[in-house]
């Protein structure tokens, strides 16, 4: 072989190779058995192939690189091809296998990718006699496609999934490092995706329906979660219930000391009363942590008015537009004394608006979220259907209140009769201040954004503070993804706590999943399933339902959901839409994408609009994130796209960790499990990230603090 006919080979092989393995399911411990599964594939599939191998291998492997697609979004798909017999292509090894890569989109027909397999596999061919091994970094497929009569019987233990081919189209899959499950679905799926193309060759691949009939009896299942709410459904006729049944019980605890139910109630229907003397409507409130914010805002309830909650450290200029665009009838500074009287009586109904809280909006103007009481009373209700808490249980109020977790710190220890306590301002970043306010006020029950739970169970650790967190039995997560990095450290120091993943965005009145997290051994930690009175669809383009393992958007159905945004009827149209494919008059786009599991639960996998396009190829973070945070001495990482257009942009990774390893070194365990399209430019180590003021990665600011 000549130097430049060697040189013409390798640089075939480089591009197939670099576009890496597609990664259909992440392996866990305990997945490393090894199966076979048979599948009688569809009756006109030999017809179809006219009766030749050749014809066979593609239409199978065309459906594989059409279902590969569906489940991971990827443009490009690399699979194996079994070595035809006698043809000889070097470096194939004892697996008697060669990667082949295939475009694929999804406006492509089915037609479509077999003629692009087929010149793949030709072009494959034309390039034999090169040890295509020498080029690996790792392996190059996760499934591979070997017929029966065309390729080399190769060693199964070389690949993770082998699907094997008989004459008669018998499929047989032999599979290592993959659940029964995962496999048994891909082949179902795989049947039902050559049904269709078969019978429609021309069918656009978006188009192909994956869903079989245990696809749906799986998604009615998880959506059965009607229950009654009960007599109490606004949040005053929740306090006046626990005001009824404990008035002496402690209800409120700070610096400032103890307040009864009793001494809660006449406090709040004072000011309630003098609410309703000015007139009711919308009633911001500007206050720091304290018991006179408890107060006001019970009273702005109490009053039947929507409270608007701000934080009084957010910039003046962000606080005039919120002031402006509520159309707040007055301004409560939470140190407001009024003289005792008697509230008259007022009428909240389950539909009233409860609060409007602001987010932040595409196009750089906050947006006001109008929650209504019926979906404050569900949430309060379906948690502590979900995760009981009592009359001794104390809840720890540390959210900002211009963020929506807060909701639940507020109003969650009324289901129960239990009391609140509070945070001091500004402590709320001091893990040293919580241990300090868990201990002194036993409490049993607190709410910790991923980034904040890591940094004080480190803190417990170093601290030796274990015993001083002995009262605490219930922490939830939120707001951010929650790691198994995150879990594991949590575990070092609260063992006996039990933590529970909640997903939710504001527009769904804080949170619509949870999974009581257990040791986390994969990649991700489920958000687990629906609240009660909520529906959860993991949907396409289209609206229509996915099967499981496919990604897609997540909708929110049920009584959850907010009734719109504040002024704002377009936005309103846009994101709260009919699905008719679902069944239902109204639900809410997330914009995230995830992915049912096959027992339901569902998977985050990230923003759909966090996508990115990098050199022509489509990336999505969060999976260099994981393999970030698989590198040795990483806790938590970020990957951000910078520049403009598509040809300058670059990705630039962040992590943090005790000891993290030189960024060399974290690039060099990168080359090995990506391709390198998706290989960072660069990665900065930091301390730790910095965060808003709800908690949450800052991601705006990760650049200043690296150059810092």
């Amino acid at each position: 072989m000549t130097q430049a006919l060697r040189r013409e080979h390798a640089q075939f092989w480089h591009e197939v190779l670099a576009a890496g393995p597609t990664r259909f399911f992440a392996a866990h411990p305990g997945d490393d058995q090894r199966h076979e599964l048979r599948q009688a594939l569809p009756d006109g599939l030999l017809a179809a192939a006219t009766g030749r191998p050749h014809g066979l291998h593609l239409l199978i492997a065309g459906a594989v690189v059409a279902l590969l697609h569906r489940y991971t979004h990827a443009e490009s798909v690399t699979i194996g091809q079994g070595a035809p017999i006698g043809g000889g292509i070097d470096g194939t090894g004892p697996d008697a296998l060669i990667p082949l890569r295939c475009a694929v989109f999804g406006t492509d027909t089915f037609t479509d990718v077999v003629n692009r397999l087929r010149t793949a596999v030709f072009d494959s061919y034309a390039h034999q006699n090169f040890d295509v091994g020498v080029l690996r970094h790792g392996a190059p497929y996760q499934v591979a496609v070997r017929v029966e009569g065309l390729h080399v019987e190769p060693d199964p233990e070389h690949v993770p999934l082998l699907l094997d081919v008989a004459a008669t189209g018998e499929l047989t899959a032999r599979a290592a490092g993959i659940g029964k499950d995962v496999v048994a679905r891909l082949l179902r799926h795989l049947t039902t995706l050559l049904d269709q193309v078969l019978a429609c060759p021309g069918l656009v691949l978006d188009e192909v329906d994956l869903l079989t009939e245990a696809d749906i009896r799986l998604w009615e299942r998880c959506n059965d979660t009607a229950r009654p709410i009960g007599p109490h459904r606004t949040v005053p006729a929740m306090f006046a219930h626990a005001v009824a049944t404990r008035p002496d019980a402690r209800a409120l605890l700070s610096p400032d000391g103890v307040l009864t139910y009793r001494e809660l109630d006449e406090r709040t229907d004072s000011l309630a009363a003098a609410i309703l003397e000015r007139g009711a409507g919308r009633v911001a409130v500007i206050a720091e942590r304290s018991p006179g914010l408890v107060i006001a805002i019970l009273a702005v309830l109490k009053a039947g008015a929507a409270y608007v909650p701000i934080d009084p450290s957010l910039p003046a200029e962000r606080i005039d537009f919120v002031l402006r665009d509520s159309g707040a009838s007055m301004v409560l500074r939470g140190d407001t004394e009024v003289p005792s009287r008697p509230l008259p009586a007022v009428t909240v109904r389950p539909e009233d608006p409860a609060y409007v809280i602001y987010t932040s909006g595409s196009t750089g103007e906050p947006k006001g979220v109008v929650v209504e009481h019926r979906s404050v009373a569900n949430l309060l209700v379906g948690t502590q259907r979900a995760y009981p808490l009592g009359p001794d249980d104390v809840i720890l109020h540390k959210t900002s209140i211009s963020f929506d977790a807060s909701v639940w710190e507020l109003f969650g220890w009324l289901a129960g009769g239990g009391a609140l306590a509070l945070l001091p301002p500004g402590a709320e970043r001091d893990p040293d201040a919580v241990i300090d306010a868990v201990e002194r006020y036993e409490v049993t029950a607190m709410d910790l954004v991923p980034q904040m739970l890591g940094a004080l169970a480190d803190v417990v650790v170093a601290r030796n503070a274990i015993d001083r967190m002995r009262t605490l039995r219930l922490v939830s997560s939120g707001s951010d993804e929650l790691t198994p990095d995150h879990v594991r450290r949590f575990r070092r120091a609260l063992r006996q706590t039990r933590l529970v993943n909640f997903y939710g965005p504001t527009e769904a009145t804080v949170q619509v999943t949870h999974f009581a997290v257990g040791d986390v051994a994969g990649e991700r930690v489920p958000i687990g399933g629906p609240l009660d009175n909520t529906r959860l669809h993991v949907v396409d383009r289209l609206l229509r339902p996915q099967a499981a393992g496919v990604p897609g958007e997540l909708c929110v159905a049920g009584d959850s959901l907010a009734r719109g945004y504040l002024n704002r009827p377009d936005l309103t149209a846009e994101r709260f839409v009919p699905a008719p494919f679902l069944g239902e008059a109204r639900v809410y786009r997330t914009g995230d994408l995830c992915r049912r599991l096959d027992d339901g639960t569902l998977e985050f996998l990230g923003r759909i609009d966090q996508q990115v396009k990098v050199r022509g190829y489509r990336v999505e973070p969060g999976e260099i994130e994981h393999q970030l945070r698989a590198c040795p001495g990483v806790d938590d990482a970020i990957v951000v796209a910078t520049g403009g257009s598509t040809r300058d942009r670059r990705l630039v990774a962040y992590v943090t960790g005790a000891q993290p390893p030189h960024s060399d070194d974290v690039l060099r365990r990168l080359r090995e499990v990506l391709p390198a399209y998706m290989v960072p430019a660069a990665v900065h180590r930091l301390a730790a990230f910095p965060v808003t003021v709800s908690g949450k990665v800052d991601r705006a600011r990760l650049a200043a603090s690296a150059a810092g």
